[in-house]
């Protein structure tokens, strides 16, 4: 038989229920269950019995740590480096542990260069037990923490890669939980300065290009069904800080289909919701890093590819187009001006001319000026 340790067996005032007024901490009945002792009898008689305990016991260890991290000091379980932004504990839970795997991990592939097949099945576990939100939000922070540019690079294609493992997901993640945390302000505009606001706009362009181009994908990671239904409620769930149908202001009808809604659907929301969050962060009549944002947002778009930066910049409006070039008229050059639009429409000609005689008003009235006051 199994022998529980010390009074174990019997329930005597020398195992763990002893002291019922002072009641057990929980600490001390996951150690009881560390501490078994296995029978031979039954590791002999029993099929597989040693790989089945060698994983409870592992199971039960990692219990005993996240109960260690829920019993720390509020101030020890948020995360250092950029003070855990997004990362809402009460919602997510408490994912020290899954961190400090995920921390592991990353130096792995850093310093391989590559994911080799045991570290693409970490991957995948991590995305299972973490959520995409977490997943994308912690990969995210990884990828604006570096400083040099050619890490900032490097991060940038190792956190696309790892998207990869459910790429249409990870992308309504970013879209819809993470870059509205980062660009509602709350103190975390320095993220978006040089090199980590360029890194954070490619990232975005570069999903959600390869979403628009393959909206059908299935995940690496086993795919359950009723797919839809959990990818709405990622879109528009309680715990969204801005829901999708309110992001396209109001005008989505996709979470009202209930479990007839498709990812391609979603996908095609999400992508017109990105440009009404940036036509919003548009109208500053100031420089922000939200604003230099946007607009490294539709640079990247342009450099994407005559094709793709057209299927990407359809739900521009002109109007936030106008208000960029008012308050920054040498951001855009005339060159990327006219890749901007679809030539080949005839609205895409005119919001066109109109971009370009702006810019050659302001210049003008620029000009004048200097010529008035030498």
């Amino acid at each position: 038989t199994t022998h529980y340790g010390e009074g174990g067996g019997g329930g005597g005032q020398g195992g763990w229920r002893r002291d019922r007024k002072r009641g057990v901490a929980p600490l001390e009945v996951v150690d009881k269950f560390l501490d078994i002792q296995m029978d031979t009898e039954d590791s002999e008689s029993l099929p597989y019995f040693q790989q089945r305990s060698t994983m409870m016991v592992n199971i039960v260890r990692r219990m005993r740590q996240e109960l260690e991290s829920d019993t720390r000091k509020p101030g020890e379980r948020e995360g250092g480096g950029l003070g855990g932004w997004g990362r809402q504990t009460q919602s997510l839970g408490d994912n020290t542990a899954l961190e400090e795997e995920m921390n592991v991990l990353w130096e792995d592939t850093w310093r391989r260069g590559r994911l080799d097949i045991a570290g693409t099945k970490q991957v995948a576990r991590l995305f299972e037990i973490g959520g995409p939100q977490w997943f994308v939000t912690v990969l995210v922070e990884k990828m604006v923490s570096q400083v040099y540019n050619e890490d900032v690079e490097r991060a940038t294609e190792m956190v696309f890669s790892l998207l990869h493992i459910d790429l249409v997901c990870c992308t309504l993640a970013m879209l819809v939980h993470t870059l509205p945390r980062c660009l509602a302000g709350e103190g975390k505009e320095g993220l978006l300065s040089h090199p980590g606001g360029r890194s954070l706009a490619r990232l975005t362009v570069q999903c959600l290009a390869a979403s628009l181009a393959m909206r059908g994908s299935k995940p690496y990671c086993r795919s359950r069904e009723g797919r839809g239904a959990e990818l709405a409620q990622l879109c528009n769930g309680v715990q969204q800080p801005v829901k999708l149908r309110k992001l396209n202001g109001g005008e989505s009808v996709v979470g009202d289909l209930g479990e007839r809604v498709t990812q391609e659907q979603l996908v095609d929301q999400a992508h017109t919701g990105l440009f009404h969050l940036l036509s919003g962060l548009g109208q500053e009549p100031v420089l922000s890093p939200r604003l230099e944002f946007v607009c490294t947002v539709l640079e990247e778009s342009v450099l994407a590819g005559r094709e793709q930066s057209r299927q990407l910049l359809s739900p521009l409006p002109p109007t936030l187009l106008m208000q960029l070039v008012k308050v920054q008229p040498k951001r855009f050059s005339m060159e990327l001006v006219l890749r901007l639009f679809d030539t080949n429409s005839s609205s895409g000609r005119k919001n066109m001319a109109r971009i370009l005689c702006l810019m050659r008003n302001i210049q003008a009235g620029k000009d004048g000026l200097e010529v008035e006051t030498s």
